[in-house]
């Protein structure tokens, strides 16, 4: 009975230790640099894609990353990526064409906003896999906090699950520019659980439940439409809602 169960023994070691090293120098010699390239000429195209079909006189925004590098066995980590934003037309519009307006606001006016995630992972999760579903788990450092979650990726069904937690208002370089230079602090935090139908988020069902404290508006010296803004203390923001 013994040499029976070592040749069997045999027969799932080899294979297994084949499957192993496979996976493993592959994991090694990954061709992470080419990866990286690749996932920002992706991201060109479909800029440029968008831009032809909106027929938009915007500039495309542009995708930047230092490293990209594996994560486990399924998963690959970020470090360095900035999501560069360039001011619309109308706002470059607005600011030339504004009364009593100084160079070094035509000059913010000018400067693109930029989403910079220092670090941040994604690998797909191996369990939903048996199921024959596809389901990422992510996480990333972005503007002084944290972003994490879980998102099904194609039709194989499952919850988008989000939570945040320390979101530095002041540090969101679209929120700047959105309310024209006016600073504004404050924590933000919160879940958002979404269930999408058919496999589209646009046709999800889900609730989104966001806290923002210590909410401050303007701080008496920065100038706005050539208005220096007292500092407005709002407190805390709560929004619920149910989609």
């Amino acid at each position: 009975m013994r040499p029976r169960l070592l040749r069997i023994a045999k027969w799932i070691a080899y294979p297994a230790f084949y499957l192993f090293s496979l996976a493993l120098f592959g994991y090694l010699t990954f061709p992470y640099d080419q990866l990286k390239g690749r996932v920002i000429a992706e991201f060109d195209r479909m800029q440029q894609k968008s831009k032809r079909r909106s027929r938009s006189a915007d500039p495309p925004m542009r995708l930047e990353i230092d490293e990209l590098d594996g994560h486990w066995l399924t998963g690959v980590a970020v470090t360095g990526a900035r999501l560069i934003i360039p001011p619309s037309t109308d706002v470059r519009r607005k600011a030339t064409s504004g009364q009593g307006k100084s160079t070094t606001q035509d000059d913010k006016a000018d400067q693109p906003s930029v989403i910079a995630i220092n670090h941040a992972t994604a690998r797909v999760q191996l369990l939903p896999l048996l199921a024959g579903s596809v389901t990422i788990d992510f996480w990333a450092e972005v503007f002084a906090g944290e972003v994490s979650g879980t998102v099904p990726y194609g039709a194989g069904g499952g919850d988008a699950e989000v939570e945040i937690e320390g979101l530095q208002l002041g540090e969101i370089a679209p929120l700047k520019s959105l309310l024209e230079g006016m600073p504004v602090l404050g924590v933000l935090g919160g879940t958002i659980q979404l269930s999408p139908k058919e496999g589209k988020f646009a046709k999800a069902d889900g609730r989104l439940d966001i806290r923002i404290d210590d909410v401050v508006l303007g701080d008496g010296k920065t100038q706005v439409q050539g208005v220096a803004l007292p500092a407005a203390q709002v407190g805390q923001i709560s929004i619920v809602a149910n989609a």
